[in-house]
């Protein structure tokens, strides 16, 4: 469940129900999870009980251990037509001051990677807290009535609503 959550941070995906659809529908994430399907809920337990004191450290520690072994790079990101410096340049010697300040630098990247996890969890909570509020179908009948009386419309406009409200609302009520 690990590799799943970190593979899915490193390709910006935080939502519980988008980790979900990428364990059922893209390759690598099978892969890593061993073709198990867990749903948006087990994720979302998993990631915010048990990991939820340990997490920032280990992604912490893993980032910066593909950053030093050279697998990834947060500095920038390339589209397709960028031309890219060689790294077979012979000034490829790196000073201890950049090499410190793209460390403070990676480290602030990674907290606010973190904070955007925090609310993605946060949103998965709230949205399986919530339940919407039935509709009732009198009020909605009113409200539309009110709103199609206040405006003065052209007789091709009326006729349309009349239309609508005929057929469209009675299926939806």
């Amino acid at each position: 469940m690990i590799k799943v959550l970190f593979y899915a941070y490193m390709r910006n995906i935080y939502s519980c129900r988008k980790i979900e659809a990428a364990l059922s529908e893209n390759v690598h994430f099978l892969w890593l999870s061993g073709k198990q399907f867990p749903d948006f809920r087990t994720i979302n337990d998993f990631r915010s009980k048990r990991l939820k004191s340990q997490i920032d450290s280990i992604f912490s520690k893993v980032v910066m251990m593909l950053v030093e072994l050279g697998y990834v790079s947060l500095d920038v990101q390339y589209i397709d037509g960028t031309k890219i410096e060689a790294a077979s340049n012979r000034y490829t010697f790196v000073w201890r001051k950049s090499v410190e300040r793209n460390k403070l630098k990676l480290e602030t990247k990674i907290r606010n990677i973190i904070s955007q996890i925090e609310k993605g969890i946060q949103e998965d909570n709230r949205a399986a807290d919530e339940t919407p509020t039935p509709i009732n179908s009198k009020e909605l009948k009113e409200k539309i009535m009110e709103l199609n009386a206040d405006q003065k419309r052209s007789r091709e406009e009326q006729k349309q609503i009349k239309e609508l409200t005929k057929h469209q609302l009675r299926r939806k009520i």
